[in-house]
């Protein structure tokens, strides 16, 4: 059950640039799946290289907008 949540997830979080909000809603839920999967696997940096990568997905949605 929670790989297909994994799946639906990764599936519908291109719909989460449409706005700020989902987005913001989207990336938490990513973060909190990324952090309970370095916990739960001992993935040290797992977690911190994902997060790094958030920036480039919140200027993605802005410019999405901007140029739109």
């Amino acid at each position: 059950m929670m790989s297909w949540a994994v799946m639906l997830f990764e599936l519908l979080f291109s719909f989460s640039l449409l706005t700020q909000t989902t987005l913001v809603i989207g990336l938490v839920v990513a973060a909190t799946f990324h952090f309970a999967n370095a916990c739960l696997f001992g993935l040290n940096r797992f977690f911190w290289i994902w997060l790094a990568a958030y920036p480039s997905i919140v200027w993605l949605q802005q410019s999405i907008f901007v140029l739109g």
